[in-house]
């Protein structure tokens, strides 16, 4: 039988549902919020019951199930229909098996996030191409994870690529970019989505489309997360323009 976990029959504390308020005040009550629906896997025990916690003091969040593996998963998320997959990788080196389960798992789900280990710059560009909507340290903090969840659930996009890259690759010089497509890239490695850069720039919606489109063309990458570990790899600097 397959080593699935249902996060509820755990013996740890649970998590307060969405639609239960809570006391903001006196009489009176905060009223209740969407609540983010997760499901978390992982090969490791251990680390399949700390992602279970992860809607520990957070009124946002619910781990709705855990499973052992993607191929377990799989059969999970046409039944509860997570908003948010998080799939711990804790190997270094992805199989091709696991990537193929990971692009099934991406097709059927709204948005996955992978926690990996320092993997190879090839690697991790082949795990982006997927179409992941996060990579994470396999060490990141709870909250990190917590906040990686909320976002990418609004669209938003999250790489911390410094950390999980496992090598050091020489480049070639950055193409050169305008000063309002620095601004862009900037905010896009942030995960801004087009609308939330246009409202910061001031610009219009389709513009902030345009910009990030030239971008990923110039910086010849497939995907917009790709951007976020070019820029890493590239050490570009988010406090200025990069010098061409």
């Amino acid at each position: 039988m397959p080593d699935l976990v249902n996060a509820s029959a755990l013996d740890l504390e649970p998590a307060r549902r969405a639609d239960e308020t809570r006391p903001s005040s006196g009489m009176t009550l905060a009223p209740a919020v969407a609540c983010i629906q997760v499901l978390a896997i992982s090969p490791q025990p251990l680390m399949r019951q700390g992602l279970s916690q992860l809607g520990r003091n957070s009124y946002s969040i619910e781990v709705v199930r855990t499973a052992a593996t993607v191929d377990d998963a799989l059969h999970l998320v046409a039944a509860n229909r997570p908003d948010v997959v998080v799939v711990d990788l804790p190997h270094r080196a992805v199989t091709v098996t696991e990537r193929d389960e990971l692009d099934q798992l991406i097709s059927r789900a709204l948005s996955v996030v992978v926690l990996a280990v320092p993997l190879p710059k090839v690697q991790i560009a082949q795990l982006l191409r997927l179409g992941l909507s996060g990579i994470l340290s396999r060490n990141a903090e709870l909250h990190d994870i917590q906040a990686a969840i909320s976002a990418v659930s609004h669209g938003s996009t999250v790489c911390n690529i410094d950390r999980v890259r496992g090598d050091v690759e020489m480049v070639p010089p950055l193409p050169r970019l305008t000063a309002r497509e620095s601004q862009v890239l900037r905010l896009a490695v942030l995960g801004r989505t087009n609308k939330e850069i246009a409202l910061e720039l001031h610009i219009g919606e389709t513009t902030a489309k345009f910009h990030v489109a030239n971008l990923i063309k110039k910086c010849g990458v497939t995907r917009r997360i790709e951007l976020a570990y070019w820029a890493g790899t590239r050490r570009f600097l988010l406090g200025g323009p990069p010098s061409s």
